[in-house]
C-alpha cells in the first residue's frame, strides 16, 4: 500500500513539474512575442520617421528652391538674402544607407548591384562619407580583396571604377 501511495505521489509531483514547466515554457512564448512585436512596432516607427524626415526634407528643398528664384527678389529690398541663399549648399542627412551585399564577381549581378549603388549616389539623399563607407562595408569575398589596392580615401567613384574594370 505504501509502494503504490508513493508512486501516486512521485506521479502527482511529476505532473505539477510537468505543468509548471508547461506553464513557464508559456510565458517564456507569450514574453517572446511580445518582445518580438516591439521590435516590428519600434522598426516600423523608424521607417515611419525616416519617411516623414524625407518627405520634410523634401519641402524644405522645394521651398530653399522657390526662394532662390530671382522672381521673388524683385518687390524686396533686402538683396544680401540671394547672396546667403546661393552660398548655402544642400546637405543630405545623416542615415546610413541600406547597402546591398556584393560577394559573388558574376558581371550580371555586379552591373545590377552598381545601378544601385549609383542611382544612390546620384540620388544625393545620404553624404557621400557615410555612403562610401556602407559600400565598402557591403563588398565581400573575392571583390573585397581589390578594395585592399585603393587608399583608405578612395571615392565612391574610384571604388565603382576600380570595380567596374576588375568585373
Amino acid at each position: 500500500m505504501k509502494l503504490k501511495e508513493n508512486e501516486i505521489s512521485k506521479t502527482i509531483e511529476m505532473k505539477a513539474r510537468l505543468k509548471e514547466l508547461k506553464e513557464r515554457d508559456r510565458l517564456r512564448e507569450e514574453k517572446d512575442m511580445q518582445y518580438t512585436e516591439r521590435v516590428r512596432a519600434l522598426k516600423q516607427q523608424k521607417l515611419d520617421l525616416e519617411q516623414s524626415l524625407l518627405e520634410k526634407q523634401s519641402v524644405l528643398s522645394s521651398l530653399d528652391d522657390e526662394l532662390m528664384k530671382p522672381s521673388y527678389y524683385k518687390h524686396t529690398s533686402n538683396t544680401h538674402r540671394e547672396k546667403t541663399t546661393e552660398k548655402q549648399v544642400h546637405m543630405p542627412f545623416m542615415l546610413k544607407p541600406n547597402v546591398q551585399k556584393f560577394s559573388e564577381p558574376a558581371q550580371f549581378q555586379f552591373q545590377e548591384w552598381k545601378i544601385e549603388e549609383e542611382s544612390m549616389f546620384i540620388s544625393n539623399i545620404y553624404h557621400k562619407e557615410i555612403l562610401r563607407q556602407a559600400i565598402r562595408n557591403a563588398i565581400g569575398g573575392k571583390p573585397r580583396k581589390i578594395l585592399t589596392t585603393l587608399k583608405p580615401t578612395a571615392t565612391t567613384e574610384e571604388i565603382l571604377k576600380t570595380l567596374e574594370s576588375n568585373f
